[in-house]
């Protein structure tokens, strides 16, 4: 998992993964393994996120806030298994790039499941 993790004992862990195209923040990759026991393509992933301050991305063309209004990449890599010796532990890591895919505002679907939240604590 890349970005800035922080934990939260009531909530969870938040990790901040943006990257702003208008600045030339580099991106910041996020990462999650999974067994894969399946052949044949991937059909559905969902993607939680949330917006800090639950301030939302405009839409251009409405003028209102849209959590459309995103870009966001997932690339697959073969992985590179954890291994053990005598220096360590290797943690599994990304290996070759299998694949990529970029989504822009249209090409996926948003559910909101709170207008607003508020952390216990």
């Amino acid at each position: 998992m890349g970005g800035t993790a922080r934990s939260d004992p009531n909530t969870g862990i938040d990790v901040n993964d943006t990257s702003d195209p208008q600045n030339r923040a580099a991106n910041v990759p996020a990462a999650s393994d999974f067994l894969c026991t399946n052949a044949g393509f991937i059909t559905n992933i969902v993607i939680w996120g949330s917006w800090s301050n639950d301030i939302v991305p405009m839409n251009p063309a409405s003028g209102l806030p849209d959590p459309r209004m995103v870009q966001f990449t997932i690339s697959y890599h073969a992985d590179i298994p954890a291994t053990t010796n005598a220096t360590g532990t290797n943690f599994s890591r990304p290996g070759p790039l299998l694949g990529t895919n970029v989504f822009g505002p249209g090409q996926f679907t948003v559910a909101v499941e709170a207008a607003t939240s508020r952390k216990a604590g």
